[in-house]
C-alpha cells in the first residue's frame, strides 16, 4: 500500500511542478493527448491494483525505489531547466538555447526518462499486468516520437553544436564509452 501512495504523491508533484515550470503558452493536441492518457492509465492502474492488495514487500520496494529513482532525475532537470522558457512536447517550438549541462550533460532527455520510471513503477505495483505493461510500452512509443521530433528540430536550430552534443550523449540513459 505504500508503494501505492507514493506513486500518487509522485504524480500530483510532477503535474503540479510541470504544469508550472514550463511555457503555460506551450500547449499543444500531442501534450493534452498525454496528460488525458496519464490521468487514464493513473485511474486503470488503480481498478487493476484494487483488484488485488496483497503487494509483496519486495515488489513495494522496488517501485518506491523506481520511483525514487525518477524524482530524482525529474527535481535535477526542472532544477537545471529552470530559468529557461522551455515549452512542453509536442509543440513544435524550440528553446532559445541548448541545455546541456546538469543532468543534461550525459542524458538528452531527462524528463522524459523520468516519466518512463514512473510508469514503470506502476508495473511492479501491479504485478506486471497487461495493462500496466500496455502503458509503459505505449508511453515510451509516445516518449520516443517527441524526443526524436525534438532531436531534429534542435539539429535544425543548433547545427553542428547539437550534433556533437547528439554524438555524446544518450537519448535517455547516459552513453557507455
Amino acid at each position: 500500500m505504500a508503494a501505492i501512495f507514493v506513486n500518487l504523491l509522485f504524480f500530483a508533484w510532477i503535474s503540479r511542478v510541470s504544469f508550472r515550470h514550463f511555457n503555460p503558452d506551450g500547449r499543444s493536441l500531442g501534450n493534452t493527448f498525454i496528460r488525458v492518457c496519464s490521468l487514464a492509465a493513473v485511474v486503470v492502474m488503480i481498478f487493476v491494483f484494487s483488484q488485488n492488495f496483497l503487494l509483496p514487500v519486495q515488489l513495494q520496494v522496488a517501485a518506491i525505489g523506481i520511483l525514487c529513482l525518477a524524482a530524482v532525475i525529474f527535481f535535477a532537470s526542472v532544477r537545471e531547466t529552470r530559468s529557461r522558457n522551455l515549452d512542453v512536447a509536442f509543440t513544435g517550438s524550440s528553446p532559445s538555447e541548448l541545455v546541456m549541462t546538469g543532468i543534461y550533460a550525459n542524458i538528452r532527455n531527462p524528463m522524459y526518462l523520468s516519466y518512463l520510471l514512473y510508469w514503470l513503477s506502476w508495473v511492479f505495483i501491479t504485478q506486471f499486468s497487461a495493462a500496466s505493461l500496455l502503458f509503459l510500452a505505449g508511453f515510451l512509443v509516445c516518449y520516443l516520437y517527441a524526443a526524436v521530433h525534438e532531436e531534429r528540430v534542435l539539429k535544425g536550430k543548433f547545427g553542428s553544436t547539437y550534433v556533437e552534443y547528439f554524438a555524446r550523449t544518450g537519448r535517455f540513459l547516459p552513453k557507455v564509452v
